[in-house]
């Protein structure tokens, strides 16, 4: 048997586990992710403590690749310093995918550093012939019956960032996001955002998120759609800007567009239990 904890950030939610040792973790995330059947979540998170200012992350999808996850930061964030892991009223780091993320807890709420934005092909990673610092920022790219301007991103994985006059209805966000999560300029597939600009400095946004399929949130997601928007929109100086996910709202941070990026919201214990499967 497996303890495992139920977490969520903005409806994004997790099966959170301490590192149970030599066990193949991608076919675990599959067994425990899946809904109706199992316990159920948009991803598996893995724990290990490694000294009272660091610990490790992994994140793995339901169908058992593993990425990069904002909301799971947050989620492993409040989790540690409930547990006594980390000094919650000092800055820690949460070592996750090749990044050392700082992260800062009070309560349910999580800040996180997450690193700069890149939109570089080679690191996206989009393309089979770009050059390597090759951008695709606002153009258009087509995918099973759609076409429109997108910009190519990573914010620690990988986003395709669709700006929008009005969010698309179900039936859009689930054929076009599975179209573009899988076209073939990109070789790790993608996530897809939908944002809709409220006023300056607000967002809304659907999400798409690969090896999933529709979340109600995506902190990842939320940081690169800020980052779009900055960069479309050239005010220079520091930005908050606030994202409404389906599930909630995140507020990210950075002093330019092609600076670190912080970013803000809460996250929850939902329950717990012991995995038999």
């Amino acid at each position: 048997m497996i303890p495992f904890v139920k977490v969520q950030s903005i409806g994004n939610d997790f099966v959170l586990i301490e590192h149970p040792g030599e066990i193949d973790l991608g076919s675990l995330a599959v067994r425990m992710c899946v809904r109706h059947t199992s316990i159920g979540s948009d991803g598996l998170l893995v724990l290990r403590p490694v000294d009272r200012h660091r610990f490790e992350m992994r994140m793995f999808n339901p169908d058992g690749s593993e990425d990069f996850c904002g909301n799971g930061l947050r989620c492993a964030a409040v989790y540690a310093a409930e547990q006594g892991w980390v000094d919650a009223e000092r800055e820690f780091t949460i070592e996750h995918y090749g990044r050392n993320v700082r992260c800062m807890v009070e309560g349910n709420r999580a800040s996180t550093v997450l690193g700069k934005a890149t939109f570089r092909a080679a690191e996206v990673p989009w393309g089979t012939e770009a050059q390597a610092n090759d951008e695709w920022f606002d153009r258009e790219i087509e995918a099973t019956g759609w076409a429109g301007p997108v910009s190519l991103i990573s914010t620690g994985s990988t986003h395709t960032v669709i700006f929008v006059t009005e969010l698309p209805d179900d039936d859009t966000v689930a054929k076009v996001g599975a179209a573009l999560e899988h076209h073939p300029i990109f070789p790790i597939r993608t996530s897809v955002i939908w944002v809709k600009r409220i006023v300056s400095d607000h967002l809304q946004i659907r999400i798409w998120e690969r090896g999933v399929g529709e979340t109600l949130g995506c902190g990842t997601g939320s940081s690169a759609a800020a980052v779009v928007e900055a960069r479309r929109d050239g005010r220079a100086g520091p930005r908050t800007i606030r994202v409404d996910n389906p599930g909630g709202t995140v507020r990210v941070s950075f002093d330019a567009w092609d600076g670190e990026i912080g970013i803000t919201g809460e996250a929850f214990r939902v329950y717990s239990g012991e995995f038999r499967g």
